[in-house]
């Protein structure tokens, strides 16, 4: 209760500060929560609470490290926003090109046998 009402909180003082509200105001956060949790998946896989907390910090730092040499680039918004729906779906499918490598490493060697 407590933490939803300082989220509302702050979202009435941004809009109080920029005069006007917008419903898309945080899809943005909602991508970044998501790609950092993937991404921190993807490096750490899924262990306790606590390296959950720290697989995100590190996803997150990655993200944001990723979009700002996008920005330095002088990428225009559009192919920032390109570019993170791919950052997004190369984590998405990461873990699935690790599987599938593993199997072809343990076929190779249960072949040679």
């Amino acid at each position: 209760m407590i933490s939803n009402g300082l989220v509302a909180l702050s979202g009435a003082l941004l809009c109080e500060q920029q005069g006007y509200a917008d419903l898309n105001f945080g899809s943005g956060m909602l991508v970044v929560g998501l790609a950092s949790v993937i991404i921190g998946q993807v490096f750490f896989g899924q262990r306790g609470v606590t390296a959950g907390i720290v697989s995100a910090v590190a996803g997150s730092l990655t993200y944001r490290i990723i979009l700002q040499l996008a920005y330095k680039v002088d990428m225009p918004s559009y192919a920032v926003k390109l570019l993170s729906s791919v950052i997004v779906v190369i984590a998405l499918t990461i873990p699935r090109i690790k599987r599938i490598l593993a199997e072809r490493r343990s076929d190779r060697e249960g072949g040679s046998d």
